[in-house]
């Protein structure tokens, strides 16, 4: 595993587009940046953690929603109980599996 001192500034801009294309997805939710990245000046990995949280109402709808903008994509070394998305291209997400 690779640490890496994590620039802030690259981070939140991804985030930012990542943010911006969920919102689009789920105007609904509450959308935050977590993880190691969020944190200035802190080593990371250099993965983006992001938080999406709706109301329990809400659950289903959501998704359903992201279900189908965002495909599942395997291969990654994660456990399968978490599943994540990664940003493809500015202003678009992907959804993987962690497996």
């Amino acid at each position: 595993m690779l640490f890496v001192p994590s620039d802030t500034r690259s981070f939140h801009e991804e985030f930012e587009r990542a943010a911006a294309a969920l919102f689009v997805l789920v105007p609904f939710a509450a959308v935050e940046h977590v993880g190691s990245t969020a944190v200035p000046g802190s080593a990371t990995k250099g993965d983006l953690d992001i938080l999406v949280r709706v109301d329990r109402a809400d659950f289903e709808n959501a998704q359903f929603v992201l279900d189908a903008a965002l495909p599942v994509v395997h291969g990654t070394s994660r456990r399968t109980v978490m599943p994540s998305m990664t940003l493809q291209t500015p202003g678009s997400l992907q959804r993987s599996s962690c497996a």
